[in-house]
């Protein structure tokens, strides 16, 4: 539509005018560095205009009993060999997942998206590189093209996704993910009332970026069209309607221009796999960390 022609362009615009900005500020240009910061900002109040996103109902934990790892692992048909390798890496990493669902208005129209965070610690004390599988359930997705996400690859069609991440020692990360569909509000109160989150059979699993993972490692999944191979690219309303999620976050906290390395990597330069662009990291909200939990793992009850 035009609408989505017009925020295409004014999130490019924008991006771009906060590069000029930081390599303006890298040569200590700094008057032109906060003209073009201030361009890039009405750029953004511009695309902020043409779509309104809010969450709609609270934010939910995945939660499940640590103690059940081992079974919940031999369930899906992972090996011993990765099991035990998966088991290796929680003792160095925190991981936690959430659901959240938005709530979108653009051109007069309102519908909702189910989004699924994953937050990923390196708590081992160097930097390594790690695989995370998310092995999805039925509940939520019924195949991998319904999924809309960046920078992972498809194992099974079913759906298993694949990231692979750098991380520093210390070094938080997060990988986002969401239903290409636009749900009704009825349907969100469904996957709400049916605890959609909890249906997921096993934690997001970390494993080295040397283990090899294929469509054999899960034989109790009914497989599916295996091996695309590839990143999935989004679809361009998702990329904005996560875009415009780090905007409104970036309003609230007024932050912008100080260059970090990039969390996520929309950018081609980027060299971690996740759900964002430089620009994310810059105005601030999807790669913070979110508030610490008393333990690693929540427990159901």
């Amino acid at each position: 539509t035009s609408a989505a022609i017009l925020a295409g362009t004014l999130l490019k615009e924008a991006n771009d005018l906060l590069d000029e900005a930081q390599e303006e500020f890298d040569e200590e240009k700094y008057d032109k560095a906060v003209e073009k910061a201030d361009a890039a900002t009405a750029k953004f109040e511009e695309l902020v205009a043409l779509i309104v996103i809010e969450s709609y109902v609270e934010r939910r934990q995945y939660v499940f009993n640590e103690e059940h790892f081992e079974v919940l692992m031999q369930g899906i048909g992972f090996s011993q060999a990765v099991i035990d390798e998966a088991e290796a890496m929680l003792e160095g990493n925190e991981v936690k997942r959430s659901l959240s669902f938005k709530k979108v208005e653009s051109n007069g129209e309102t519908y909702y998206k189910a989004v699924i965070t994953v937050v990923v610690k390196n708590d081992s004390g160097e930097a390594q590189e790690v695989k995370v599988i998310e092995v999805i359930p039925k509940e939520f997705a019924g195949t991998a093209s319904e999924i809309a996400g960046e920078n992972f690859t498809v194992i099974i069609d079913d759906p298993v996704l694949e990231w692979t991440v750098s991380l520093k020692a210390g070094e938080e990360i997060t990988i986002v993910y969401a239903l290409k569909s636009e749900l009704t509000a009825e349907q969100v109160d469904q996957m709400k009332n049916s605890d959609v989150l909890n249906k997921f059979s096993v934690p997001p699993v970390l494993l080295s970026s040397e283990t090899e993972i294929s469509q054999a490692n899960f034989a109790g999944i009914a497989t599916g069209l295996f091996g695309l191979g590839g990143a999935v690219e989004l679809g361009g309303w998702m990329v904005l309607i996560i875009a415009v999620i780090a905007i409104v976050a970036f309003f609230a906290t007024g932050k912008l221009g100080e260059k970090k390395e990039n969390a996520f990597g929309l950018g081609a330069a980027s060299k971690r796999a996740g759900f964002s662009s430089s620009f994310f990291d810059r105005v601030g909200g999807m790669g913070k960390k979110e508030e610490s939990s008393a333990s690693k793992w929540k427990y159901k009850e």
